[in-house]
């Protein structure tokens, strides 16, 4: 009988897509796939690079976000010790904007050193089609593995506050996305003295000019995050950039599993999820924000029934029905 194969993670972060894209799916891969999975320890240094001794337990290596002279090397060394390369992404690198929150992806240097390791690697996983067309010129074996949600997210309670809440939860490179939303939005809560904003993760609460609001910063462990999401309508602008048109949907799924109606902008990413008039809003203009808004603050009904049909969507996407998408991707690529 032949030992069954290991894949090693080597993922760019500890939250956010290294959260998505290692942490969530290896933990399923671990306890139902026949796959041996490593990854490294939260606690420790990142971005982490793997030792010899790493290497020497694997048979597949997946690296997100392989960059510089220091990522051509590693892959190169794996390559001799006769691993398979797989180059893990989730955003498209080599299309920065001015929003994004990156700016060391704008020099050529790091461009083509981009390339090279995509170009070195046995197969590239993205999380969107969209983003998959960009890496199809770089490889010829390109995966995609949508983003999925812990499904126990279902059965959270989120918590109930005396005002309405209309939040957002996000990182720092999301600027571009609030300037078409902020105004309306922000309109819309000054009007209504039962209404207040939480922003959760980096604080774009001032673009409201409204008193009423509320900041929560990253918490540590990722369900503190979603047990402190306590969002009557959720909010999920978005810019069109050739950036932001490669982006996944996570942010809608994360409200939808709670049961939170989303208010979010019309693009790829959300229209692979939200179910316009059903389980949220799609809309495009600003006139379009402050209508729909003014609209599910003051249905109740609504926004239950909503939050109801988004949760059976999300249902959909949980990762105990799609981690068998990573399972076939890794045992492809050792073949």
């Amino acid at each position: 009988m032949s030992e069954p194969l290991t894949i090693l993670g080597w993922p760019h972060q500890p939250d956010g897509s290294g959260y998505y894209r290692f942490w969530l799916p290896f933990e399923y891969l671990a306890r139902f796939s026949d796959l041996r999975v490593a990854l490294p320890d939260v606690g420790g240094t990142f971005p982490f690079t793997p030792h010899g001794d790493d290497l020497e337990i694997a048979d597949v290596l997946v690296g997100q976000r392989w960059m510089f002279d220091g990522g051509i090397d590693s892959i190169n060394s794996a390559l001799r010790r006769g691993l398979r390369i797989v180059y893990e992404l989730d955003d498209d690198i080599l299309h920065p904007d001015s929003s994004s929150g990156l700016p060391h992806l704008f020099s050529e240097e790091t461009q083509a050193s981009i390339k090279t390791c995509l170009n070195l690697a046995h197969m590239v996983t993205v999380s969107t089609e969209p983003l998959a067309e960009v890496m199809r010129e770089y490889s010829d074996n390109v995966v995609v593995i949508p983003n999925h949600a812990h499904g126990d997210l279902l059965y959270i309670e989120r918590p109930r506050r005396e005002r309405l809440t209309v939040g957002w939860s996000g990182g720092f490179s999301h600027l571009a996305d609030w300037m078409e939303a902020a105004g309306p939005v922000g309109d819309v809560i000054r009007d209504r003295e039962d209404v207040e904003f939480h922003s959760l993760g980096a604080d774009y609460s001032r673009m409201l000019r409204s008193p009423r609001t509320r900041y929560t910063p990253w918490t540590p462990h990722v369900w503190d995050f979603w047990r402190s999401i306590d969002f009557d309508i959720g909010l999920a602008p978005m810019a069109d950039t050739q950036f932001n048109r490669c982006k996944s949907h996570i942010r809608a799924l994360e409200y939808a599993s709670l049961g939170i109606p989303v208010i979010a902008s019309r693009c790829p990413a959300y229209e692979s999820l939200v179910v316009d008039g059903v389980t949220g809003y799609l809309v495009s203009t600003e006139a379009e924000w402050r209508h729909r808004l003014r609209e599910l603050l003051a249905d109740e009904a609504a926004r239950d029934e909503m939050g109801k049909n988004a949760r059976e969507v999300a249902a959909g996407w949980v990762i105990q029905r799609g981690y068998q998408r990573w399972v076939d991707a890794y045992e492809e690529v050792a073949r």
